[in-house]
């Protein structure tokens, strides 16, 4: 399993604004079964929440895709963090807070 953690575009679709959210991507190698890798993304995901201070109006969404369309770079996925409720003066720093919250929870699977 390969996992980096960064930031994803999504659109809304309620206003006209492409915004970013925190969000850890993540690779596995070809042949890898899908049961593999939608539980180890959901495991990820859990740690994430877990991890997440209780007093923060974040919610954290999963995804999941083939890399590319002939399907030869394995199957991925995404755990993204979407900042429910903060302003956009608030919205950078609870980035950052976020993407070091990804670092913290990789870290130990980096062992």
């Amino acid at each position: 399993m390969t996992a980096v953690a960064g930031l994803a575009s999504f659109f809304t679709g309620w206003d006209d604004r492409d915004r970013r959210s925190p969000a850890i991507h993540v690779l596995f190698p070809a042949g890898t079964n899908a049961h593999t890798l939608r539980a180890a993304i959901h495991r990820l995901a859990a740690e994430v929440d877990d991890a997440s201070p209780a007093a923060e109006d974040w919610y954290t969404e999963v995804g999941f895709y083939w890399p590319n369309e002939e399907r030869t770079l394995g199957l991925g996925g995404r755990i993204t963090v979407r900042l429910a409720s903060y302003t956009e003066p608030e919205v950078a720093a609870e980035t950052a807070r976020v993407l070091d919250l990804f670092e913290t929870v990789l870290a130990r699977h980096r062992r």
